[in-house]
Order: C-alpha cells, then sequence, then structure tokens
C-alpha cells in the first residue's frame, strides 16, 4: 500500500463503478439528515450541521 491518495476524477469513477453516484449519495444524506437532525445528542446535533454544510458546499460548486 502506498500513501498516495486517489484524485477526485478517481474517486468518481471508483465510485460510479461500484454504482453509487454523487448524485445517489447527497440524496442520502438529505434524507439521513432529516433524522439525525432530530437528536437531541451533541454528536447527532453536529452530525446534522456537517451534512447540512456539505450538501450546501456541493450545491454551491454546482451552480
Amino acid at each position: 500500500m502506498s500513501n498516495m491518495t486517489e484524485s477526485p476524477t478517481v474517486q468518481r469513477i471508483n465510485a460510479q463503478a461500484n454504482g453509487i453516484t454523487l448524485a445517489q449519495a447527497i440524496a442520502l444524506l438529505n434524507r439521513a439528515n432529516r433524522y439525525v437532525g432530530t437528536h437531541s445528542t451533541i454528536g447527532g446535533q453536529a452530525l446534522g450541521v456537517e451534512i447540512t454544510e456539505f450538501v450546501a458546499s456541493h450545491q454551491r460548486a454546482q451552480q
């Protein structure tokens, strides 16, 4: 194993080869966020914020 990381293009190709597209992942995060955001735990709230920020960042990058 090497310490090299895959480029974003390689990561996207590998994800598509596995049947998972970025659009499907974003949709999954949106569905999960509805449940995660309702938990009163600190971890649940922090994860909800992180999901929201990631999805918003992705949407801005698409525009």
